[in-house]
């Protein structure tokens, strides 16, 4: 989990400030769970006070980047697509 966050966070903005992904406007869905959703302080569990219904949207997006990107994610050895 925490190579897909740090690959969505990386996409996002990267340590040289560059953004190589933009988030449409239009998607309330992604854009509430990218801004809703936490993580315990050094942990990869869920906040508890944060709603679990809330990943989904960006849990999509990560195993997407991270298999476009052909980063391991769990067990899975190879690309996808």
């Amino acid at each position: 989990m925490r190579d897909r966050v740090n690959t969505v966070n990386a996409m996002l903005t990267n340590a040289r400030g560059d953004h190589r992904l933009v988030i449409d406007p239009r998607c309330k869905e992604l854009i509430a769970d990218l801004e809703q959703v936490t993580y315990k302080a050094g942990s990869t569990q869920i906040d508890k006070d944060s709603d679990p219904a809330r990943t989904h949207t960006s849990d999509a997006l990560g195993y997407f980047l991270c298999q476009a990107s052909a980063v391991p994610v769990g067990e899975q050895t190879k690309r996808l697509i």
